[in-house]
C-alpha cells in the first residue's frame, strides 16, 4: 500500500509536500480514514499526524508523544478514537519502517513513465489531485538503504537531472 500528502485516490498500480522521515497517509473518499488504516499491512510502522493548528502544527508533523512508537493501523486506529488531536497518518520511510521508500514526482509524471530505461516496476502508486504529480512506494533490502538516491527532474536538461 502506498499513500499521500495531498491526494485522496489510492491505486494499488498505475499512475504533496512531505517531512524528510514520513510521508503523510491520506485516503479513498470510498473508506473512513480509520477503515483504510486498518486495511494496512501490519508490518508497516505508522505515526498519528497533529491536527492543523494544534500546538503550531501544519497537520504533517508526528504527533509528539507517539514519535518514537513504532505503531501499526489497527494501534493509530485506536489512538484516533481517544486523542482528537490526530487528524491523519503518517507513513514511516527509510530504515525505521524496514527499507520503505517513496518516489515524489511532483510533476513530469508523463516523462518518467514513457523513459523505459528507468523502469518503475509494479509498485502501489498514490496517485494526485494536480496533474502530471503521483507517488511510487518501494521497499530495499534494509543493507541497500544507504544506496538510496535522489534523482531531480531538470527541466533544462530535456527532464532528467
Amino acid at each position: 500500500m502506498a499513500w499521500l500528502t495531498l491526494a485522496g485516490r489510492i491505486k494499488k498500480s498505475g499512475g504533496g509536500r512531505t517531512q524528510p522521515d514520513l510521508v503523510q497517509l491520506y485516503y479513498s473518499i470510498l473508506m473512513s480514514l480509520r477503515e483504510f488504516v486498518q486495511s494496512l499491512p501490519a508490518d508497516l510502522k505508522l505515526a498519528p499526524i497533529e491536527k492543523k493548528g494544534i500546538n503550531g502544527s501544519t497537520g504533517k508533523k508526528p504527533v509528539t508523544k507517539y514519535r518514537n512508537q513504532d505503531l501499526d493501523g489497527h494501534q493509530v486506529a485506536d489512538l484516533m478514537e481517544s486523542d482528537r488531536t490526530i487528524s491523519a497518518v503518517g507513513l514511516w520511510c527509510g530504515a525505521k519502517n524496514d527499507g520503505v521508500v517513496m518516489l515524489d514526482v511532483d510533476h513530469k509524471l508523463f516523462m518518467l513513465q514513457r523513459d523505459k530505461s528507468k523502469p518503475l516496476g509494479n509498485p502501489p502508486v498514490i496517485s494526485s489531485t494536480r496533474e502530471d504529480a503521483a507517488k511510487f512506494v518501494y521497499r530495499v533490502p534494509r543493507e541497500a538503504i544507504g544506496q538510496v538516491v535522489g534523482l531531480k527532474i531538470d527541466p533544462g536538461n530535456n527532464g532528467w537531472g
